[in-house]
């Protein structure tokens, strides 16, 4: 039996679930957050328009209400999915290899080889691994054994087809 090179658990908690769905909002809509800026942008252009050539107020407070939505909802939007998450407890425990990790959270074992991941993203305090669009595991940087975050982002960089770091969390 192979020797793991490193090990790291993830006791899941509501901040961890908000830093998530913070990155992952920002990084998979941001097509919908520039089209939304931009929306908003024509409505306060709208709004100042209706004011200076004495629309009604209700009209003047309708585009004004677009553009304030369009503009805040989409820095907002990842809250209720990571409140409805943060309920969720579950550990997962890694173990690294070479070649693959196995996670086991809640009694299942899952092996993923390094090359089967659909991406991997290092970030500030956490690193990201996309077995798909919708499976996700997150592996906290300061949880890894022998303070060898740095090293296993080496290895998962050598070995993971797409992989990223980002600033965000």
């Amino acid at each position: 039996m192979e020797k793991a090179l490193y090990k790291a658990v993830t006791e899941m908690n509501p901040q961890i679930y908000k830093d998530f769905y913070r990155f992952y909002f920002k990084k998979h809509y941001r097509t919908f957050n520039i089209i939304s800026t931009c929306i908003a942008a024509a409505a306060f252009a709208l709004t100042a328009y209706f004011y200076v050539m004495k629309f009604g107020m209700v009209w003047i407070l309708i585009a004004l209400w677009i553009a304030i939505v369009m503009f805040i909802y989409p820095r907002l939007a990842y809250r209720r999915p990571s409140k409805r998450a943060s309920k969720s407890r579950q550990t997962t425990r890694f173990r690294f290899f070479d070649t693959h990790v196995i996670e086991k959270t809640n009694g299942e074992e899952t092996d993923y080889k390094y090359a089967d991941l659909q991406e991997v993203v290092e970030g500030k305090k956490y690193i990201f691994i996309f077995h798909a669009e919708d499976s996700v595991s997150i592996v906290i940087k300061s949880e890894v054994s022998d303070n060898g975050a740095d090293r296993l982002a080496l290895i998962l960089k050598a070995n993971a087809p797409n992989y990223s770091k980002t600033n965000v969390c």
